[in-house]
């Protein structure tokens, strides 16, 4: 993980109350990939996901940069998915494995999963849903195989 942030001159920046969500989270990261992904097995795997529009973010001085999302991958058992901007139509390409499998939205605002668990059925390319609240926020979608 790496912060850039604009006021690291002064690094008791990094005690204000300002960082404190910064820091929470943070937590909310850690504990989701502690609990739920076996991330010392898995590859980043963007090319799976396709976007209908990338979402930008601001750097400054009116730039932006394209933020697409990020999938973290064990291919055939376990899909990470982080979109930054969940309302922005997509696909995930699991035409390459198949069998069921669950779907989780995870808040990384809250540190918890929102909404029902969803079967999706692997084999072929999935049309994203949006998830169940705050679609424009950003949200990470757990995909994992169902035991047979």
């Amino acid at each position: 993980i790496e912060f850039i942030l604009a006021d690291l001159i002064n690094t008791n920046s990094f005690k204000t109350h300002a960082r404190e969500e910064l820091w929470r989270f943070t937590w909310y990261a850690r504990r989701f990939m502690e609990e739920n992904l076996p991330f010392w097995e898995m590859q980043p795997a963007d090319e799976l996901v396709q976007v209908d529009e990338v979402y930008h973010v601001g750097i400054g001085q009116g730039k932006t940069v394209p933020l697409p999302p990020q999938v973290l991958a064990k291919e055939g058992k376990i899909y990470a998915i982080y979109l930054p901007n969940a309302a922005l139509g997509g696909t995930l390409d699991l035409s390459k494995v198949e069998g069921p499998f669950s779907q989780r939205w995870f808040n990384p605002r809250a540190g918890e999963f929102a909404g029902t668990p969803q079967s999706i059925d692997a084999g072929d390319v999935i049309h994203r849903e949006t998830p169940p609240q705050d679609p424009h926020e950003d949200w990470v979608v757990l995909i994992k195989q169902e035991a047979k």
